[in-house]
């Protein structure tokens, strides 16, 4: 997973007006407006919540590295035909901790959707950890 890049290439670090504006239309799951196909944003985020535990394992992986670890990671991934995740990348994550971020992409490829409507499904999926 790459992180976000400026227009220069170099690697875009968000302020704390962009995390909060960003945390604030981030809830949960969101289609992405030009998607092909289309999925129940509900059942997406119940299989998303099914791997809940394997993400804890690396925020755990990461608090280890770092006890004050704390943040977001904003995944966007694709939902094809068959219903496996085929594409993962990160949207805008604000965690410190790439480790972090590579290991819950890596978990989404092990879920399992509904076939999408009308094509491949593009979405975005969010999730906080706090270290609190």
């Amino acid at each position: 997973v790459e992180p976000v890049k400026d227009q220069r290439g170099r690697v875009k670090k968000p302020s704390k007006r962009d995390r909060d504006r960003a945390e604030a239309q981030d809830q949960g799951v969101q289609l992405e407006k030009d998607s092909p196909g289309s999925l129940d944003l509900a059942a997406v985020d119940n299989i998303v919540e099914s791997g809940f535990p394997l993400f804890a394992r690396c925020y755990r992986d990461g608090v280890q590295r770092n006890s004050n670890l704390d943040g977001a990671v904003r995944l966007r991934f694709v939902v094809g035909d068959d219903g496996l995740v085929s594409v993962v990348e990160d949207g805008g994550s604000d965690l410190t901790d790439r480790q972090v971020i590579d290991c819950v992409a890596e978990g989404f490829y092990a879920l399992r959707f509904p076939e999408p409507r009308r094509g491949d499904a593009h979405l975005v999926y969010r999730i906080h950890f706090n270290a609190g």
